[in-house]
């Protein structure tokens, strides 16, 4: 096989030589034939980002084109010790290290006789070097400097996840774990927590409670999850006491654990984290989605290098999912995008949120084990795939499962025929909720959104009735509770109480009324309003209540819900793109409520009608 080294090409940004009218760089034949020259066994370099065209990926054999970078601060670039360039290297062969990938159908990461190897699979070392396998599984890494750590690019119908050796003398394989048929068979789900925050310390006020229960429940699902996460501070100190606690928690857990690094995973610079559980960059393929591993921690400059190197060994009608800690830079974002990004999954701000960005969508995860700072109950993300367009739910993470009824309500007193409401919980499947009213039949309860369950009750003579609630999931985790609850016939219609059109009642906020409300209090009816009720009262004006709901999965299917105040019937709904959290205030007959994103929005009272939107965040950076 032929053998080049031809060293080092710049292509210097804007005016320089080699740049055409609309500021792009050509490289040369010579720099072409360095990249492709080493065929089965080629790979690239990169000593900084290589911007293309938007979803434009760059493939190794492919003509290639650099545009100048119009949107990246130079000055960061510089500061990054990478100069006002944008440049391509061809490492000099220095040293070789090689192997095979192959299929490791015992998992026992050893190659045996009967195992093949896996060809067409991208190997890289550490984030500077690129090959693909031969038809034989074998790849040869021809490098100029010392590398840590080579890790496989897992294709799809394997395992997910970090799949790595560190550089040592000799043979370096890389064995590939085979899908089960049920895996193989099961959506293309998974699990996304972000911010555990292990501590070495059960009583450190930092610790969250039990990782491994936790872990449970979120991947306890009625199909095998493809991968589980935690993007980024997964410990508290990083300890080797807290990975040690990590990995007990994970012990048992048979759905494949794709580790992100976070930056309080990072504070001796990474060598706890790659010493045991190895790349802090890396990727891997379920179905038709690429699937990509960033470290955060690293420059602006060293993050658009890996992915640019790694996207540019991706076929460009994959979907592409990234998965990284802290949010990055608008101009990172913007790049990501570019390149080919299509999501991202991020944390670091221990609040539950969607950002829509230039070509991608962002959501950030809340605090997967303790509460978040935007009162989000502690969850988890799950996000299913039709098409290349995902599906994002939202799970709460349970201290113990729940299973309670809210209508009929204890001390009240309902009708004949109303409905019973349920609240049911118990891990990351939706249960079967059912109910028995004295000794009928079963009753199955319809979902209602979150942990709302509900069934009309038959027919029932006055007096004291018993309901026996039972709650399961296909995972196998049950409960039951008998309650017991009263009918009587309906009675006078009661009172309309005043307005209260604001959070606290009025403009002066004072959560006060002139008269008392006197005892005894009773339920005069419940409903769901399919999303979580995060911040804010409900506010009620011309015997209308309002409702904001709030959306913790896509975050897009929130917003407003009407109801009578009589009877709790749905009157409207009207849906925002971005999440609502606080209350609304209700003036005249126009509802305002504000939205995560900085808009204003104003619906008409009684018919939920937009009237207009306001831009309070127009102009601002994220």
């Amino acid at each position: 096989m032929e053998r080049c080294d031809p060293g080092l090409r710049h292509m210097y940004v804007g005016g320089a030589p080699g740049t055409d009218q609309h500021g792009g760089v050509h490289l040369d034949d010579p720099v072409r034939r360095a990249i492709e020259c080493q065929g089965h066994s080629r790979h690239i370099g990169f000593r900084a980002p290589i911007i293309v065209p938007r979803r434009t990926r760059l493939r190794l054999g492919d003509p290639l084109r650099l545009r100048q970078d119009r949107d990246m601060d130079i000055a960061r670039m510089v500061a990054a010790g990478l100069a006002a360039i944008v440049g391509v290297t061809h490492l000099a062969c220095a040293a070789t290290i090689t192997g095979t990938v192959f299929v490791d159908r015992n998992g026992d990461r050893l190659r045996q006789p009967d195992e093949p190897g896996v060809s067409g699979a991208v190997v890289a070392l550490d984030r500077n070097a690129f090959v693909v396998t031969a038809s034989d599984g074998t790849y040869r890494l021809d490098v100029a400097t010392a590398g840590e750590i080579v890790w496989v690019s897992v294709p799809d119908g394997f395992r997910p996840g970090p799949v790595w050796k560190r550089v040592t003398p000799g043979e370096l394989d890389l064995g590939l774990v085979p899908l089960t048929p049920e895996e193989a068979a099961a959506p293309l789900t998974f699990v996304i927590a972000a911010d555990s925050h292990t501590t070495n310390n059960p009583a450190d006020p930092w610790d969250g409670g039990d990782l491994g229960d936790a872990i449970d429940q979120a991947v306890a699902l009625p199909y095998p999850a493809r991968f589980f996460a935690i993007v980024g501070d997964i410990t508290q100190g990083n300890r080797v006491e807290e990975f040690e606690r990590v990995e007990a928690a994970l012990e048992g857990v048979t759905t494949p654990w794709v580790s992100v690094p976070g930056n309080h995973d990072w504070y001796d610079g990474g060598v706890t984290w790659r010493s045991r559980w190895g790349p802090d960059n890396y990727s891997f393929d379920i179905g038709d989605i690429h699937v990509i591993v960033w470290d955060t921690n690293l420059s602006d400059a060293d993050q658009l290098a890996f992915v640019a190197a790694d996207l540019g060994m991706v076929p460009p009608d994959r979907t592409i999912v990234a998965l990284g800690h802290a949010s990055p830079r608008d101009s990172v974002a913007d790049e990501m995008a570019n390149l080919g990004v299509d999501y991202m999954f991020t944390g670091h701000w221990h609040a539950n949120r969607r950002v829509e960005r230039p070509g991608l969508i962002e959501w950030g995860t809340q605090t997967f084990l303790m509460g978040s700072i935007d009162q989000s109950p502690s969850g988890y993300r799950i996000v299913t795939f039709h098409d290349g367009v995902p599906m994002v739910e939202h799970r709460a993470r349970l201290v113990e499962p729940h299973l309670g009824i809210t209508a009929p309500h204890a001390g009240s007193c309902a009708r004949s025929g109303a409905d019973v409401m349920v609240a049911a919980a118990l891990d990351a499947a939706l249960p079967r909720v059912t109910a028995r009213v004295d000794c009928g039949n079963e009753i199955e309860l319809v979902p209602r959104g979150g942990w709302a369950f509900s069934a009309q009750l038959p027919d029932l003579a006055a007096g004291t009735h018993s309901i026996t609630l039972r709650a399961e999931s296909p995972t196998g985790r049950m409960l039951e509770r008998l309650i017991a609850f009263e009918v009587c016939e309906a009675g006078e219609a009661l009172p309309v109480p005043g307005d209260w059109p604001q959070l606290g009642g009025g403009p002066a906020h004072a959560g006060a009324r002139p008269a008392p409300l006197e005892p005894p209090l009773r339920q005069l009816w419940a409903t769901p309003v399919g999303s979580n009720v995060v911040l804010g009262s409900p506010v009620v004006a011309a015997g209308i209540v309002v409702v904001s709901a709030t959306d913790l999965g896509a975050g897009d299917e929130g917003g407003l819900v009407a109801l009578d105040l009589a009877t709790g019937e749905e009157l409207w709904r009207y849906v925002t793109a971005y999440q609502v959290r606080n209350a609304p205030a209700i003036s005249g007959d126009t509802v305002v409520v504000a939205l995560a994103n900085g808009e204003v929005h104003a619906v008409g009272l009684d018919d939920g009608v937009s009237r207009w939107v306001h831009d309070a965040a127009d102009g601002l950076s994220t």
